[in-house]
């Protein structure tokens, strides 16, 4: 492209180029800046340039489009929450910060979280007794291994004490706790 401004002859830059990777011809504002280059400009588009650069060869185990940082799914499938999350596991996983075997969504069970989550053990204990866990009560896990729900490794324990010493609060307290628990039994 040239022009002709009185008898000088001046080259006007192109508004197209063609990408060397994918042979498009596309804008200039689809290329990256380089101060290198003669034109100023990369010589491959930044869609092109990205995939080189980033993708490594790696493909979406879902659907196969190219993703970057060897990532395993692109971000269609990697944002999902809940069932739909290709790393759900049935809402089941274990809490880094302490062990436990956490629950997903339980949003109507007394015990649960406000996100709905419940530990195992919880779950589990509850459902032995037949009614959710009071805020006095805990579950001990007999062996010590904390991913271990078995209801023969799990027991009940109560922290709840009697506000006085007096024998009428004492006998009080022994009635409520016999209503309570009865005639449980340790599984």
């Amino acid at each position: 492209m040239y022009s002709q401004v009185g008898s000088a002859v001046t080259a006007t830059p192109p508004d197209t180029k063609t990408c060397v990777t994918c042979k498009i011809e596309k804008s200039l504002s689809e290329f990256g800046s380089h101060r290198g280059k003669p034109d100023g400009k990369n010589y491959t588009c930044s869609s092109c340039w990205r995939e080189r650069r980033y993708s490594k060869g790696n493909t979406c185990e879902r659907c196969g489009t190219i993703v970057i940082n060897e990532a395993r799914w692109c971000r269609k499938h990697s944002g999902k929450r809940g069932s739909t999350n290709v790393m759900y596991k049935n809402g089941r996983h274990v809490r880094k910060r302490d062990g436990y075997v956490n629950l997903t969504g339980f949003f109507d069970h007394p015990n649960s979280q406000k996100d709905g989550s419940i530990l195992e053990h919880t779950l589990i204990m509850s459902n032995h007794l037949g009614r959710p866990l009071t805020k006095s009560e805990t579950v001990h896990h007999k062996n010590g291994n904390r991913q271990d729900n078995r209801l023969s490794n799990l027991e009940l324990w109560s922290s709840r004490q009697p506000k006085g010493q007096r024998v009428t609060d004492k006998l009080e307290y022994a009635r409520e706790i016999i209503a309570l628990y009865g005639d449980y039994v340790q599984p």
